[in-house]
């Protein structure tokens, strides 16, 4: 069976498509399994976002598969570990071809996610100017990663495109085991109506410094929508976080509580994350009809059929991609408010008007 294909590439909040080799499969190999390999973080830092990407994927797999398959062929999922390290995302992506994978779905790669980051945060902000009212804010701003930039990068340049104030602006870094002289700066500071808060939940004691000062409203990115980090602030209130949807039973979209549901009962605990289990599923919902409409796991034209969508009505909604562009940044975000340590949905989806350029 010829061994090249598609490489998926899942940037924590979209879905990058890059394609490489190819060769249509023909006679026996037609009936054969669509087999697609993840080689990315069952273990690690990274494990909470992937692992929720791939159990998002097999149930995508099984429902589809229950229904007769892509064309008449199942598909067949195989999990390998990368264990949250970028220098052996390589080897196991080799792993998941050798095991006979056509399309691979590699580590979660910061560079790639910042695209999507840039809509994301641009929601944010119009949330918070448009829908809150609000009109100053500080930004606290965590320099780690390429992702965490451009988190607060697109909040600021949207924020000020509306009209926002900046207060007032500082750094820090994820391994920094103390940003007391950032919260200090921040206290005072001119009193803003909420802090943006740029950064991702990996073990970072920022939420519960600021919050031990200040308990005026806090933005969050993206990367937090869920609750597996929210042990070491339990009861942590007058939090805005944008997401895909609600695992919550809230969402205002019956096929996401449904979606939410089989997950609880197929990987026997509820969903710790929001957003990345309906972003696993979407993404076999994609590669399904890319490979419908091209006949074949062919990478080169799996890629043309991926670049034929518009508004493709996908679990994660609408999604449109372009020769130019493998990111859906036109997609809708459905706030969530976190009160006491639960977060819920505030039934309030928001759509970029406009977002921040960056290259595809």
């Amino acid at each position: 069976m010829n061994r090249h294909g598609l490489l998926l590439v899942i940037g924590c909040i979209a879905v990058v498509a890059t394609a490489y080799g190819g060769g249509a499969a023909s006679g026996k190999d037609a009936k054969d399994p669509i087999v697609i390999g993840t080689a990315n973080s069952l273990t690690g830092v990274l494990a909470p976002f992937e692992l929720a990407i791939n159990n998002g994927m097999d149930i995508a797999a099984d429902e589809i598969n229950a229904a007769g398959g892509v064309k008449g062929r199942k598909i067949k999922i195989i999990h390998v570990d990368a264990k949250s390290d970028l220098n052996l995302s390589a080897t196991a992506a080799l792993d998941v071809i050798e095991k006979g994978a056509q399309i691979v779905v590699p580590i979660c790669d910061a560079d790639y996610g910042a695209p999507g980051a840039r809509a994301a945060n641009a929601i944010g902000a119009e949330f918070a100017f448009k829908t809150k009212g609000w009109r100053k804010a500080y930004f606290l701003c965590d320099r780690t990663l390429e992702y965490t930039k451009v988190v607060c990068e697109a909040f600021k340049t949207r924020w000020k495109g509306l009209g926002g104030k900046v207060v007032g602006e500082d750094t820090f870094l994820q391994a920094d085991v103390s940003i007391a002289a950032q919260v200090t700066r921040l206290v005072n500071s001119p009193k803003p109506d909420f802090v943006m808060l740029g950064s991702y939940p990996g073990g970072s004691p920022a939420i519960k410094q600021i919050r031990a000062a200040y308990d005026g409203p806090l933005m969050l990115s993206a990367a937090y929508s869920g609750t597996f980090w929210l042990k070491p602030t339990p009861h942590l209130s007058n939090v805005w976080v944008p997401a895909v949807g609600s695992s919550y039973g809230d969402d205002p979209r019956p096929k996401v509580n449904a979606f939410f549901a089989k997950y609880k009962k197929k990987t026997g605990a509820a969903a710790l994350v929001d957003s990345y289990p309906l972003l696993g599923y979407s993404l076999v919902q994609s590669l399904a009809k890319a490979i419908e409409i091209a006949g074949t796991t062919d990478g080169k034209q799996l890629a043309k059929a991926l670049e034929t969508f518009r508004d493709v009505q996908l679990l994660a909604g609408p999604t449109t991609y372009t020769k130019t562009c493998h990111v859906p940044v036109k997609r809708s975000l459905l706030m969530i408010r976190y009160d006491d340590g639960k977060p819920r949905s505030t039934g309030r989806f928001v759509h970029p008007e406009k977002v921040p350029p960056y290259p595809c």
